[in-house]
């Protein structure tokens, strides 16, 4: 009737049907080519549904839900998640924490190893991991972590006197980065900060200590100073178990402690996993609380951050020996800018504030600017998810995902 209308299409590919591959197309369709709609059980449209990124069939596929709006269900390559990492991002309350427990829930064949931040995941991973609930323990990796709890206790170190220095050279021997080396592992903290003070006749230095232990023990409890190798035994024991790992920090009121903690797991498992590749997967929750962004979290970033060296050596290297990493975060503003580049699927769910917004919009090409100004106002348990382990990004809705 003389009125024009114009559509505006997204190719999101070139579905080889002999070949049966997903391919990347290499010129447009021809003006006046048919369009079809495909059905849910139209053969064709499940072969791509199974696809990852490189258009070839998934190797790990499990079942995440249906696409929004539809009755096609989806799948996530989680393969490509082993090999190349993956970011689940989103507001608290949004679905991130369901839909990775749901998503280990029917993962088969690969050992998972958890830093837990509240023990969210302790009755989901019963029986396939080990669990450690972590005690509220001072866990120093080096003489500069010891010098800042002595500080907190109110004892200031500057080692310019020769009795400091040797209280610090004895000590600095005696605690290491590496849960195989240092003396935490055949005793307590207190034991170690006592035998520094053997040869030391300066009383103050010695009185300094001796209140500081005790402030630790009132405010933190005896186990605070005292269980430090009850800790270590219990992490490269469950490490020889053979199996998945669960560490639960809800006991832990300390944010150097976790940080430590993870760091030292973080560094074994890197080891084990050189030693005797095979398919493993280390989730972080809360993941800006282990390696942040530098200068917006009151956990150190950077080199005096073992967690966040470790969870870079695994982003980085992971991949050699089939060691992968999921960070699950609540706040992808303040998680580690680096690590976030690192993670090659991406799962977003709601996301409202500005700087968190900006964080992830790196993950949307220009075609999916109106799922990007959709973030806001998504509905618990839907997101979109792209990168390698799918075969094109999309909205899913994880709502009808059964718990296989």
């Amino acid at each position: 009737k003389g009125e024009l209308r114009i559509g505006r299409m997204e190719i999101l590919g070139e579905y080889d049907s002999g070949r049966k591959i997903l391919k990347t197309p290499v010129r447009p369709p021809r003006v006046g080519s048919p369009v079809e709609e495909l059905r849910p059980r139209d053969p064709h449209l499940g072969s791509v549904m199974l696809k990852n990124h490189s258009g070839y069939d998934m190797a790990t596929p499990v079942y995440i839900g249906k696409v929004m709006g539809s009755e096609v269900e989806a799948f996530l390559d989680m393969d490509k998640v082993v090999s190349m990492h993956m970011a689940v991002l989103g507001t608290t309350g949004s679905g991130k924490t369901t839909f990775v427990k749901k998503v280990l829930r029917n993962l088969k064949g690969v050992s998972v190893f958890l830093l837990d931040m509240y023990g969210e995941y302790v009755e989901d991973l019963k029986g396939r991991t080990a669990h450690i609930t972590v005690p509220n323990v001072l866990m120093p990796v080096d003489w500069e972590d010891v010098k800042r709890f002595l500080r907190e206790g109110g004892v200031n170190l500057t080692e310019r006197s020769s009795e400091e220095r040797e209280f610090a050279s004895a000590v600095r021997k005696m605690v290491k980065p590496d849960l195989r080396r240092t003396a935490l592992k055949e005793t307590s903290l207190e034991k170690i900060l006592e035998e520094g003070l053997r040869n030391v006749k300066d009383r103050q230095l010695r009185s300094g200590v001796g209140e500081a232990l005790s402030f630790f023990k009132e405010t933190f409890g005896e186990e605070a100073v005292r269980d430090q190798p009850l800790l270590v035994r219990d992490l490269l024991r469950s490490l020889a178990g053979g199996k998945g790992v669960l560490l639960n920090f809800r006991e832990v009121d300390l944010s150097e402690t976790r940080v430590a903690v993870g760091g030292l797991f973080i560094r074994e498992l890197i080891k084990l996993a050189k030693r005797s590749p095979g398919d493993r997967l280390l989730v972080i929750e809360e993941a800006h609380n282990f390696a942040p962004e530098r200068g917006v979290w009151e956990v150190q970033s950077g080199r005096e951050n073992l967690a966040y060296t470790g969870i870079r050596r695994v982003a980085l290297e992971g991949r050699k020996f089939r060691l992968g990493l999921v960070a699950v975060t609540q706040r992808p503003a303040s998680i580690s800018k680096f690590i976030l580049s690192q993670l090659n699927t991406q799962v977003i769910f709601k996301l409202i504030t500005r700087n968190d917004l900006e964080a992830v919009s790196v993950f949307f090409e220009h075609s999916k600017e109106d799922v990007f100004r959709l973030l806001p106002s998504l509905k618990p348990g839907t997101a979109f998810i792209t990168g390698l382990g799918v075969p094109f990004g999309f909205l899913f809705s994880m709502e009808e995902i059964p718990c296989w």
